[in-house]
């Protein structure tokens, strides 16, 4: 164990670091000693006495005044100093806002290159030309023999008065480009207030009439003191007489270009022009994208171009709509977007499948085979898409704008809604003949939007316009779709591009496939072996299910635009109820006359008899009622009896709500022989083609509350031979006659049935080989009254059968009972 050291014993107690000693050691003592000598020289009195002064009221140091005034001069200086270098940090700093104005006049003499370029070029071009005219003048004169006539008969101007006339033009012309770029950027301030709308400021910025204007004028001026600087510059080269004519002839066409230009100043902002410029512009770029050697980039400008116009064109109806309510304004924009849809649906067809002119949507990229869907989905993974092109792009956007208007509360002026009626009616023809039956279904459902207005249903000529939209599908149904399966084999597409062709869509479809299979035939013999009508043969085949298709979707929307017509009409009560009606009937007729499928609503009678009774028109009345009738004659002949005995409960139905409006005693006979003679003519058809149960359907409308069987049967049996001839006018006879033509033509067309007579058994015609009793005994001259005749007496005959058969069964049932008993 170590015994610690007692804290009094120096011994053993620790010593410091030894001192430093050397060279250094001293150089450091020496340094410290001065400084502390120096620290302690300025306490000294004499040498505080030297000091600088420091405020203006100590006076101890020597000199306090000298010192002052040269402190104040020094801290003057060191201020100015200060201040100068802050000036021109602050102007080094605005040194780019300095040179920003002659760099933006760089920018905007750059951006008009092309109008120096024209002016270098026409510059060039002058003094060309007259350095030629100088040089070969006077040989081109003796060569022409002219000299002597154009030295005595014309002077020509001194090189002064070429430097007046240039410098009045450039006066002049400079001094009109003024005044003319001040009123443009007046009326562009006040226009753009106006509209309000970005979109259209920017499309009015590229107004190209008024620029061309502009750029004629001030080429005129640069162009006018261009050469009047060579005529100081080079006065060697001779008078420039064709760059002073040519600088005349400039100005003067700029003058007289504003004459034209006053007028489109006047007109160029207005609504109507600006939808014009707009679709102008828009079938430009649609031009451009359709040429043959149109690249994609191009294609993806017009498209581009095409997408903000239409977005232009939507605010400029907007802003028209409200909340200035410009009527002229919204129906001459809907104008231009009419002939815009128009000239697309023809030309469309032109532009490439795969072209950038097309917006891409995302579509499901599915197989039937494999459900790829499916399989993706029992992975919590995302449906496949891929990126096709969408055809119907513009069609929409043109159809939002109509639905717009149609909204726009401005249907109840007659400019707009004729605006919107010929654009929809119009297109939905041209839609059709181009094959775009996708554009075609789009337009109809805009008609559907309008129709559903009370504008529609007030209006009597915006309603009959609607309505005719069916008998307008049931005539283009008829035609055909346009369809030619000879054009596509005659465009040989195995050998032509398919895109320039010009087929329509439908038939570009079926050419790729004929292209496909050709293709594959030359490519393994070396020609095409297929004959050209086999080829015929086989597009009409693999077409034929598609028209089939599209022609049983179109004829539905038809029915159903009757049948939804008629019902708002008659559910709203609505003034145009008659007019929808009549229409719906004609275009019904219409589509017995073209032989296309017929399909007659169950609740047709009841609407129609509520749209008849509402109407006060007497002649819109008689025309629904003869045409309801004249539809269920046309039914009978045509065969089509299901729908038949609907319509020819609605024409009872109108014959018997007529009767009691009319006054005339003997317009209310007409009126019952027309229900009469209608009943008779389906009757006549019936029993010539043999429908069942005709008569059963038919003696409804002969007894009570229709009419009285009885009186029938008494006025057509207490004459040997009945005949409308001694109950109605002659005129009327007329009418029935023209009624039944059809039906006398194919009785007397049966064959004859002959009996013998006589001991020689003379063959003598005894009727006509048929069934019917009616035809059995029809003479050679058979008339309608015969038809009516044999109705009345059929009804009798049921009616009595049937009475009959009552009794027979009651008979039976009393004995049943009895036997009970």
């Amino acid at each position: 164990m170590i015994n610690q050291p007692e804290h009094g014993d120096s011994s053993t107690q620790q010593q410091g670091p030894p001192l430093p000693s050397g060279p250094r050691a001293w150089w450091r003592r020496w340094r410290l000693w001065w400084r502390y000598r120096l620290r302690a020289f300025r306490y000294s009195p004499r040498i505080r006495r030297l000091r600088l002064i420091r405020a203006p009221e100590d006076t101890s140091p020597i000199a306090a005044g000298p010192q002052l005034r040269l402190g104040r001069l020094l801290g003057r200086g060191y201020l100015g100093a200060l201040k100068v270098g802050e000036h021109i940090r602050i102007q080094r700093a605005r040194l780019p806002e300095r040179v920003e104005p002659g760099r933006v006049v760089a920018v905007l003499v750059r951006r008009q290159r092309g109008l120096l370029v024209t002016l270098v070029l026409l510059v060039v071009l002058g003094m060309a030309v007259d350095l030629l005219a100088h040089e070969y003048a006077r040989d081109i004169e003796n060569a022409l023999g002219i000299r002597y006539w154009l030295t005595h008969n014309i002077s020509l101007p001194s090189t002064e008065a070429l430097r007046v006339l240039l410098a009045a033009t450039a006066g002049a012309t400079g001094t009109i480009l003024g005044i003319v770029l001040s009123i443009t950027l007046i009326v562009f301030q006040t226009t753009a207030e106006r509209y309000g709308s970005a979109r259209v400021v920017s499309f009015l910025l590229r107004e190209r009439v008024g620029s061309a204007v502009i750029r004629l004028l001030a080429l005129s001026f640069a162009y006018s003191l261009a050469v009047l600087v060579l005529l100081e510059v080079a006065p060697k080269a001779g008078p420039l007489y064709f760059s002073s004519a040519l600088a005349l002839a400039m100005s003067t066409a700029g003058v007289l270009a504003l004459i034209t230009y006053r007028t489109h100043a006047l007109l160029g902002y207005l609504p109507s022009s600006i939808a014009d410029a707009l679709t102008r512009e828009m079938m430009q770029a649609i031009t451009h994208a359709r040429h043959r050697h149109a690249g994609r980039s191009v294609q993806h400008h017009a498209q581009q171009l095409v997408i903000e116009d239409m977005h232009t064109m939507v605010d400029l109806l907007r802003r028209l709509i409200s909340p200035d309510r410009d009527v002229i304004g919204v129906a001459s924009v809907t104008r231009a977007a009419s002939r815009l849809l128009s000239h697309y649906l023809v030309v469309k067809r032109y532009i490439g499948e795969q072209s950038e002119w097309w917006e891409r949507e995302a579509v499901r990229a599915d197989s039937p085979l494999t459900r790829m869907t499916e399989q993706l989905a029992t992975k919590g993974l995302m449906d496949p898409t891929s990126q096709q092109p969408n055809r119907q792009w513009l069609e929409r956007r043109i159809l939002a704008l109509v639905a717009e208007v149609v909204e726009s509360g401005l249907l109840a002026e007659s400019d707009v809604r004729e605006a919107v009626a010929g654009l929809l009616i119009s297109n939905v023809q041209l839609a059709f003949h181009m094959q775009e039956f996708d554009v075609c279904l789009g337009v109809l459902n805009e008609l559907q939007r309008l129709s559903a207005t009370d504008v529609a249903l007030s209006d009597s000529i915006l309603a009959e316009q609607l309505t005719q939209v069916t008998w307008l599908l049931f005539n283009l149904l008829d035609t055909g779709i346009g369809f030619s399966a000879r054009r596509v084999v005659d465009a040989q597409p195995w050998r032509h591009d398919i895109d320039r062709l010009g087929l329509a869509w439908l038939e570009r479809e079926e050419a790729a496939n004929i292209a496909g299979k050709i293709g594959r035939e030359r490519a393994i013999t070396g020609k095409v072996l297929t004959p050209r009508e086999t080829q015929i043969s086989e597009v009409s085949v693999n077409f034929a299910p598609k028209e089939a298709e599209i022609r049983s979707h179109l004829t539905d929307e038809a029915y159903r635009w009757l049948h939804d017509r008629l019902k708002q009409a008659v559910d709203g009560s609505a003034p145009t109820a008659g007019v929808v009606a009549k229409q719906v009937v004609r275009a019904l007729l219409r589509a017995v006359y073209r032989e296309l499928p017929i399909r007659i609503a169950n609740d047709l009678s009841q609407l129609l008899a509520k749209a008849f009774n509402d109407t006060e028109d007497a002649t819109l009345r008689a025309d629904v009622r003869e045409d309801t009738a004249l539809l269920a004659r046309n039914l009978a002949e045509a065969g089509h009896w299901k729908e038949c005995w609907r319509v020819v409960h609605a024409a009872s139905v109108l014959n018997m709500l007529e009767r009691p409006r009319e006054a005339d005693q003997q317009k209310q006979v007409e009126l019952v022989f027309d229900l009469l003679f209608t009943l008779a003519h389906v009757y006549g058809w019936a029993e010539l083609t043999g429908e069942p149960n005709h008569v059963r359907r038919l003696v409804i409308y002969l007894q009570r509350p229709w009419q009285d069987l009885d009186a029938l049967n008494t006025m057509v049996s207490n004459e040997e031979h009945f005949t409308t001839t001694f109950t109605l006018q002659f005129v009327t006879g007329i009418k029935y006659q023209r009624w039944f033509q059809t039906l006398l033509i194919a009785a007397n067309n049966l064959p004859p049935r002959y009996e013998p007579v006589g001991p020689q058994h003379i063959a003598i015609e005894r009727g006509k080989l048929h069934t019917s009793s009616l035809f059995a005994s029809w003479g050679m001259v058979g008339n309608y009254d015969e038809v009516l005749v044999h109705l009345v007496h059929a009804g009798v005959a049921l009616r009595q059968a049937e009475r009959q058969r009552i009794v027979a069964w009651l008979r039976a049932l009393a004995a049943m009972r009895e036997a009970e008993k």
